[in-house]
């Protein structure tokens, strides 16, 4: 038996549930939508089934416009999964309009060599298979 060299493996799809699926609804439709409490006003990401301010119920998801900055990255060098290829870039991203939230991320379409603290960046979206869109970051 020998190895297939050349197969490269689908991308892990998102598993949306009663909390998340507001998230991943809004990026189908290319949109960046970040939970938000209805009460206090607090942004929150990942999703959460009570506010992390003011453990309020009462939540929902505001779109969000998707420019931020980099506020700390890594370039991963050495594949972890073969549906990822080396090297790329993954990033939390300081939201500019989601006071409080930092977005775990890839940043994409950039030399991982030229991405910098505080670097400008915007939304994007990538089709992994099948339709699924998930969001992802470049340059602004």
């Amino acid at each position: 038996m020998t190895a297939d060299l050349d197969f490269n493996p689908p991308r892990p799809h998102p598993y949306p549930d009663e909390v998340t699926a507001g998230f991943w609804e809004a990026a189908q439709q290319r949109t960046l939508a970040i939970q938000q409490c209805g009460d206090c006003g607090t942004f929150m990401h990942y999703p959460s089934a009570l506010c992390t301010n003011c453990q309020s119920e009462n939540l929902g998801f505001s779109e969000v416009s998707g420019r931020g900055t980099v506020y700390s990255f890594a370039i991963v060098r050495h594949s972890f999964h073969p549906a990822f290829t080396p090297p790329y870039v993954i990033a939390l991203i300081d939201l500019d309009d989601a006071p409080g939230v930092r977005m775990y991320t890839n940043i994409v379409d950039v030399d991982p060599e030229a991405v910098r603290i505080d670097m400008p960046v915007r939304v994007t979206f990538e089709d992994i298979g099948d339709g699924t869109l998930i969001p992802q970051f470049m340059p602004a």
